[in-house]
């Protein structure tokens, strides 16, 4: 007699973005986790850990990002437009292309940050570290 096994669902053999609109994710630990292409509108992130973390071409308008660590993070091509990022360390993190247009940056620290072709009109940076 033949016995034949097969599984009952199919695994794709690439990953699929996450879409996560509107999740709370607060205080979840996301460190080196790669977001990309992910959907995390109005999604908050409080007191998330954003650490070394892909956010490349991530969709993260209207984000609650105040407070968060993004050292190291990279953030090109990501869409910040009318996203929190006040108090937000940015140390270090690649900002290259990526759209702050609307975005409250007030008391963020940018020191290293790279700022290529950035998009930072009409961005609140007042008390901004850019040294």
């Amino acid at each position: 007699m033949f016995c034949y096994w097969a599984p009952s669902y199919i695994t794709p053999a690439y990953p699929t973005p996450a879409n996560v609109t509107s999740a709370n994710l607060a205080p979840t630990d996301l460190a080196s986790a790669n977001l990309a292409s992910a959907d995390l509108a109005s999604t908050d992130l409080t007191s998330t850990d954003l650490a070394s973390t892909d956010l490349t071409s991530v969709n993260l308008p209207s984000t609650n990002l105040a407070s968060i660590n993004l050292t190291s993070t990279d953030l090109a091509s990501t869409n910040l437009a009318s996203t929190d990022l006040a108090s937000t360390n940015l140390a270090s993190t690649d900002l290259t292309s990526t759209d702050l247009a609307s975005t409250d940056l007030a008391s963020a620290d940018l020191a290293s940050a790279d700022l290529a072709t950035t998009n930072l009109a009409p961005a609140n940076i007042t008390s901004v570290n850019v040294n």
